[in-house]
């Protein structure tokens, strides 16, 4: 099951953003800031919609939720 969630989140975020498991069920996206707030913000409900979709295994269906947190440097 994380595999399936880290590959729809590697085809979301692509290669210009650095993107990694660090443990159990957590993710981290680093996102270059030249993007306005509302641009991050969007970016963060499109990787929630894609690790909430249902994923299939074999014969059963798994659904998952998420919650991120937002850092910004300087602010």
């Amino acid at each position: 099951m994380i595999q399936i969630v880290a590959l729809r989140i590697g085809k979301l975020v692509g290669e210009e953003n650095f993107f990694a498991h660090i443990s159990g069920d957590e993710f981290t996206l680093l996102i270059s800031y030249e993007r306005d707030t509302e641009d991050v913000k969007e970016m963060a409900k499109r990787v929630i919609s894609v690790i909430e979709e249902p994923i299939f295994i074999i014969d059963t269906t798994i659904y998952v939720s998420a919650s991120i947190g937002i850092s910004a440097y300087p602010e």
